[in-house]
């Protein structure tokens, strides 16, 4: 009830290793859920509104959706995951989540569940951390304003930051100054990535290439 898109295969990656022998068992005595496949099954729409409104049903709900919400979102359906473990109330797994997936999900056209993540972390008063901030600056720019994304994307570098979201950050930014003809912001950006040994070679030098072409 708690996934979008159900199929056994998501169970047995988060831990329920008869999935499809279950499901079989659990199809058979309960008529809102219907096997369509070895792989896929479905739930009628009533029975997921009583679940999920009704999480005292499962005593064990949280913790069984944030194993659910991460294995989807390893499994690489980041938005599936990341729906499972918003009804999950589960804030630090949602942040990771769009630590590694946010920037992926606005690149191929997913925005809606990138945009209800942050109203999920708004809620509970996450709202101005560098990752937030960082996910609001590419928005905004997708939205035509520039120099309002600048504005976030500076305010984001200013807190702390994971090194690959930082990166990428920076880059963004760099970019922005880049094409409105500010070359030397957009350097300096840049630079303080070159020689900072917490980040990866390849990082610095892809970094160290782009300052140049900016000189």
């Amino acid at each position: 009830a708690l996934m979008p898109a159900p199929t056994v295969a998501a169970l047995a990656a988060s831990g329920f290793e008869n999935a499809r022998a279950d499901m079989a068992q659990l199809a058979a005595h309960v008529p809102f859920i219907t096997i369509v496949d070895d792989d896929l099954f479905t739930v009628h729409d009533l029975f997921r509104e009583f679940i999920n409104a009704n999480p005292a049903v499962e005593p064990d709900f949280r913790n069984t959706a944030r194993r659910l919400g991460t294995a989807l979102v390893e499994s690489g359906k980041a938005a599936d995951g990341l729906r499972v473990l918003i009804s999950a109330g589960e804030t630090a797994a949602v942040e990771q989540a769009l630590a590694a997936h946010a920037f992926e999900l606005l690149e191929t056209g997913q925005r809606s569940i990138v945009n209800s993540s942050l109203a999920f972390l708004g809620e509970h008063s996450i709202e101005d951390t560098g990752l937030t901030l960082a996910i609001r600056g590419a928005l905004a720019f997708s939205d035509g304003s520039a120099s309002n994304s600048a504005n976030l994307y500076t305010r984001a570098l200013e807190r702390p930051l994971a090194p690959a979201i930082r990166v990428e950050v920076s880059r963004r930014l760099a970019l922005s100054y880049a094409n409105r003809g500010n070359f030397a912001e957009a350097i300096a950006v840049i630079e303080p990535l070159e020689n900072d040994a917490s980040l990866p070679v390849e990082d610095r030098l892809d970094v160290a290439a782009m300052g140049t072409m900016f000189k």
